[in-house]
């Protein structure tokens, strides 16, 4: 198969819409397509190898195919993990040095796209503390190896296999996003449009169609973002553009020589920028970004130099051929024992690990303990004092959970109980929630009963309800795929389509619950943030820095996420609801935020982290916010409107499990 200089020059441009993207330039927010272009250059020159092969000696030596492949992924890669080890284990928090070995441990057998598959989303906010995530596409790319022999074997296979896996890209864009973002057979398509232009005698496609092709490309790099189902439908448009620049040929400003040396280097820097760009946010949260990313760059070139001359070029003659199964499995040793260590916490100083550990996840064991059938069966998880009949119910999802072992220890003290129905992603809207996987499909079912139980039971006659609504009207808490709430159709504006979603169930929800004349609580949204606090926090005690926190004494602030933007929809469909269903809605954000602070308290005075991630209270977090609730309570009164009382942030006894003392 003869070298064709644009193709490297193609390779150019993928490698610089993935790390300008990554390097934040806010005009290139598609860049991550160009993985999309690097499968189907994969797959053009592997069929084009197969396809030569098999024409000069009548078969493919796959024992050789593998052979090669190795020598050409396997040396650099194992030396970005070498050099990378060290620098994590001096700049990672020990939950995300555990993280790393695991990648670490995966990558050299290309399964990382399998791990990350089980972890985040690659566009998650959480994505920035993972220096390896970019090595989920050598998975996919090994992967395809692996599959290559027999889907390139006779055209047809091809072919079908291809629109089979294009399909249920489509399919799992929406339904599945991050297994058809990570896993291989949503993947398959992309590179076999590459392979059947190597598979196939077509005429040379005019140099308009090439230029065309280039224009689709760079149109995906501007005009698409991370919000985006992806690789479903959208991705064909860089898909096509890829397989019209090769097919094509010969474009000569892809053949220009700056270009070609890029596409050579565009493995190396590819491999090298990601963890060159995380160690540092990491290590120096913050410095400005726009003054160090050119800097950072430049590093990423040359390292991407340096590799090409000392590593790919002579891995790619044999050399140092010996040693690659000795350092790929002393490299996937050392992984695993990263993992194995739980990250190497004694490395963080005592104060650090002391933050880590206070915020670990304290959580009533209730929540998702039961699921819509056994609710409507009559079964109950109920916390506070033993022996004692509930008088009071918490509806909701995890943000009514991270209320429980608090609210436990306030019953308990009063001789009260409650009786417990949450559920992950369950919005406390009798019928209402989203059908999309790994976003609680139960919970419209599972709402839908717990509320039947509590409106017939009439000594339950307090309600708290709560949620994170942003989820709901944004369709997202931030990290995830946007999805679709109610009959709210998933268009561009998910949010304003959610919201309506919400507002409608809840209005028809609110007369019956009027009728029903319980005291509802509805506590209003906490800040949230854009890293975990706890993270932010021991960061601060062992390094002295940390991205945006502020320090007294005994306290610190972070600036939190933007109220309205996260949640002024979802207020608003609230204090409605509220006026027409006789509920109260319970401001809380002033417990931790002063009045138009931009700041809000993140650490109690005994150094307890208030928040156990980026949204979610700690018991210590969450004790003003029932002290506040319990207050209405006790008081039994039942008034609309918004609650004002001022209470102070105090720490509570130990609250880390609710007691559970009734399950029937």
């Amino acid at each position: 198969m003869r070298y064709r200089a644009d193709i490297d020059g193609l390779r150019a441009v993928a490698v610089a819409g993935v790390v300008l993207y990554h390097a934040r330039v806010p005009w290139v927010q598609g860049g991550f397509a160009g993985v999309d272009v690097f499968f189907v250059i994969s797959g053009y020159l592997i069929a084009g190898l197969f396809a030569a092969e098999r024409a000069r000696t009548g078969t493919v030596d796959l024992a050789a195919f593998a052979r090669r492949r190795v020598r050409r992924l396997l040396p650099l890669l194992l030396l970005v993990l070498a050099v990378s080890l060290p620098v994590a284990a001096a700049v990672l928090l020990p939950q995300q040095l555990k993280d790393f070995g695991q990648a670490a441990g995966a990558a050299p057998l290309f399964a990382a796209n399998l791990l990350f598959w089980h972890e985040s989303g690659y566009f998650a906010a959480t994505a920035a503390g993972k220096p390896l995530l970019h090595l989920w596409s050598l998975g996919v790319e090994g992967q395809f190896y692996l599959l290559a022999p027999l889907l390139l074997w006779r055209r047809a296979g091809l072919l079908a296999a291809g629109l089979l896996s294009l399909a249920a890209a489509v399919w799992a864009a929406r339904a599945l996003p991050e297994a058809g973002f990570y896993l291989t057979p949503f993947r398959l398509w992309e590179f076999l449009a590459g392979a059947a232009l190597a598979s196939w005698t077509l005429p040379r496609l005019p140099r308009a169609a090439g230029a065309a092709g280039l224009a689709m490309i760079l149109a995906t790099f501007a005009g698409f973002d991370g919000g985006m189902a992806w690789p479903g439908a959208a991705a064909l448009l860089p898909v096509a553009g890829a397989a019209l620049v090769i097919g094509a040929g010969g474009a000569p400003l892809l053949a220009a020589p700056p270009l070609v040396r890029l596409g050579q280097l565009s493995y190396g820097l590819y491999l090298w920028h990601w963890p060159v760009f995380v160690f540092f946010a990491l290590r120096w949260p913050e410095a400005p970004w726009p003054l160090a990313a050119p800097g950072l760059l430049a590093l990423s070139l040359a390292l991407a130099w340096g590799s090409w001359h000392l590593v790919e070029r002579p891995a790619a003659r044999g050399a140092g051929g010996r040693l690659l199964p000795a350092a790929g499995l002393a490299l996937v040793a050392a992984g695993v024992g990263l993992h194995l260590s739980g990250g190497l916490p004694a490395r963080l100083p005592a104060e650090a690990r002391a933050v880590l550990a206070q915020a670990r996840v304290s959580s009533t064991p209730c929540h998702d303990r039961l699921d819509a059938a056994q609710a409507a069966a009559g079964a109950r998880c109920v916390i506070g004092a033993p022996g004692v009949e509930p008088d009071l119910a918490l509806i909701g999802d995890s943000h009514a959970d991270h209320l429980g072992p608090a609210l436990d220890r306030a019953l308990a003290a009063r001789g009260r109980a409650a009786v417990v129905y949450t559920g992950s992603w369950c919005a406390p809207v009798p019928g209402f929630g989203s059908a999309a996987p790994g976003r609680g499909p139960g919970c419209a079912a599972l709402m839908q009963a717990a509320w039947a139980q509590v409106l017939a039971d009439p000594k339950l006659r307090t309600v708290i309800a709560a949620a994170q609504w942003g989820n709901v009207t944004d369709g997202t808490r931030g990290d995830l795929p946007a999805v679709a709430y109610g009959s709210a159709a998933l268009a561009a504006s998910v949010p304003a389509a959610n919201a309506r979603a919400l507002e409608a169930a809840l209005q028809a929800f609110a007369p019956r619950l009027r009728a029903a004349g319980r005291q509802v609580l509805l506590p209003m949204p906490v800040p949230e943030f854009a890293a975990p606090v706890p993270d932010s926090l021991a960061r601060l005690a062992w390094t002295g820095t940390a991205t945006g926190v502020a320090t007294g004494t005994a306290t610190a602030t972070l600036p939190p996420l933007d109220e309205a933007a996260r949640n002024g929809a979802a207020a608003a469909v609230l204090r409605r609801f509220a006026a027409a269903a006789g509920a109260r809605t319970v401001p809380v954000r002033d417990l931790f935020c002063a009045p138009g602070a931009a700041r809000c308290r993140v650490r109690a005075a005994d150094g307890a982290p208030l928040w156990r991630d980026a949204s979610h209270l700690t018991p210590a977090g969450a004790a003003p916010v029932v002290a506040r609730l319990m207050e209405i309570v006790d008081a039994g009164t039942a008034t609309t409107g918004d609650h004002h009382d001022h209470l102070s942030l105090r720490q509570p006894p130990d609250t880390d499990r609710a007691r559970v003392h009734l399950y029937r």
